[in-house]
């Protein structure tokens, strides 16, 4: 961890909480909170924009989204990590974080106002380029946010945090929906994306304001741009993991393919992305207090595994299995094909989910090297099935199938390193893999054979026959303490006088030492 400056005298220290655990406790459940309200409103959003906007333009959405991702590792906001990440702060580091934040910003949303044409002609979608042009200014604040919402985490106020970007994105999402009614084109997306981020700009400011400074320091400069560009430079390449098959998909099978493509992913992607970052927003500034010890790191990191893919696996497995009627129900009829490529998102995802738990861990270690490497061969990975498909001349499915590979492949490179340094708990990990993939292949078969036998009944009793089967996984899996790993190390680490005595309790002995 970098110490502070030497000819920065004053420092600043983040708020100490009596317990870090009650802290991350209150965290997560904050976090979830918002992220349970979110669901709920993006699938009502969800639900309303497929049935008012064409297929085809959510594939323009999602070229405009790609050039808005690519734009986002030149703003620097990970500048917001840097610090977030410091157990002190030097005087001035505060203010060359916002000073850096609000030059790399700007400049790169001018930068974006004059390649989006360049970029739409790219993609063989002229149309992206207006709504390139409006997600820039979405880009600009939410990179601005960065830095304050990065000095409210700091001090452990994870519920001011989660409000103020809860409410924020569901007033971005309200317009959008809203809007929609009018436009029928995916501009009305883009639109309510930019109003949500002005609002949690105006939030993160107001949040932070008494921690807020202007300032510039050469030499604190330096380090956060080096952290900071290093995580940058391993964040392209995973905008690149995901952009490189959009991209292709938008050559080789036109807009229209690249649109339910677009809506599959996100039907998956939403709820992995909230589950994960409703993880990873906590344990981040902890690893900051704790990250050099592997001991008190390795029950953490081995049981958050397991609990999460325990419970996470077989619930998208039928999801996977009742996919053809998920799409119908959320995106309409006309959608019916995206059910296949569905399937094969929740392959990938289950895969990405602990990718990103580690990864997470990884970056906060500062094992920057190995994110590189690991990043370079899921690169090299998925440029070959990018290429297989092309040069056999297969399908959009073959191709989400030489992702689902890369993607595996890459969480078995991830958890090398924190196996072989005693970080992560191998038989436990792996030994709740082959049972949680069972039980997750049996939930599958289920939920596939009630999509068949009741494909000609209406589509809800074909719902409802899902949901029944979702409530009774759910309860076998919970109930089997005595066989089910997640559900074993769950009542094991509660079998305290209260809640502490289970893994967040495990996580008081990390961060008390």
């Amino acid at each position: 961890m970098p110490a502070p400056f030497s000819d920065n005298k004053a420092t600043v220290s983040p708020q100490r909480s009596p317990s870090l655990t009650k802290s991350a406790l209150q965290g997560v459940v904050w976090n979830y909170s918002g992220i349970a309200i979110l669901v709920v409103v993006q699938i009502v959003s969800t639900i309303a924009t497929a049935r008012l906007i064409a297929p085809a333009w959510f594939g323009v959405y999602a070229a405009a989204q790609a050039a808005s991702g690519l734009a986002a590792y030149f703003t620097f906001a990970t500048v917001g990590l840097a610090v977030l990440r410091r157990s002190e702060l030097g005087e001035k580091t505060v203010g060359t974080a916002v000073v850096i934040s609000l030059v790399a910003a700007t400049l790169t949303l001018v930068a974006l106002w004059f390649v989006a044409p360049t970029w739409a002609d790219a993609w063989n979608i002229p149309a992206a380029t207006r709504l390139i042009r409006v997600l820039a200014f979405s880009l600009f604040f939410n990179s601005l946010s960065a830095v304050p919402l990065a000095l409210v985490r700091r001090r452990l106020r994870f519920g001011a945090s989660a409000l103020v970007e809860t409410s924020t994105q569901v007033s971005g999402i309200t317009v959008g929906v809203v809007l929609a009614v009018f436009l029928h084109t995916t501009m009305a997306l883009a639109i309510g994306q930019t109003v949500g981020a002005g609002a949690l700009f105006v939030g993160a400011i107001a949040l932070a304001r008494h921690d807020l400074r202007l300032g510039f320091d050469r030499g604190e400069g330096r380090t956060l741009l080096t952290y900071g560009g290093q995580l940058s430079g391993l964040y392209f390449s995973a905008w690149a993991i995901n952009a490189i098959p959009s991209w292709f998909t938008s050559l080789s099978f036109g807009k229209f393919t690249l649109g339910l493509y677009n809506r599959a992913s996100l039907v998956i992607n939403l709820p992995l992305g909230y589950l994960s970052t409703g993880i990873t927003k906590v344990l981040f500034p902890l690893y900051g207090r704790v990250r050099d010890d592997a001991v008190r790191t390795k029950a953490m990191l081995s049981e958050g595994i397991v609990l999460a893919t325990g419970y996470i696996w077989p619930l998208f497995a039928i999801v996977a299995g009742g996919a053809p009627v998920l799409v119908d129900l959320m995106l309409g009829q006309r959608w019916h094909s995206a059910a296949p490529l569905l399937r094969l998102f929740v392959l990938i995802a289950c895969g990405a989910f602990p990718t990103t738990f580690l990864t997470n861990a990884a970056e906060a270690l500062g094992w920057i090297r190995f994110a590189a490497f690991r990043l370079f061969v899921l690169l090299a990975l998925l440029g070959s099935a990018v290429a297989v498909v092309d040069a056999a001349g297969l399908g959009i499915q073959a191709l989400l199938v030489g992702v689902a590979i890369a993607q595996w492949s890459t969480y078995a490179i991830t958890l090398r390193p924190f196996v072989s340094r005693g970080i992560v708990d191998v038989r436990l990990v792996l030994g709740s893999h082959l049972i949680h993939g069972l039980v997750s292949l049996a939930a599958f078969g289920a939920a596939f054979g009630c999509a068949e036998l009741l494909a000609g009944a209406g589509l809800l009793a074909q719902a409802l026959a899902e949901a029944v089967l979702t409530v009774a996984v759910c309860v076998l899996v919970m109930r089997g303490r005595a066989w089910y790993p997640a559900s074993k190390v769950l009542a094991r680490r509660m079998r305290g006088d209260s809640f502490e005595a289970g893994l967040l309790g495990r996580l008081r002995s990390i961060v008390a030492g």
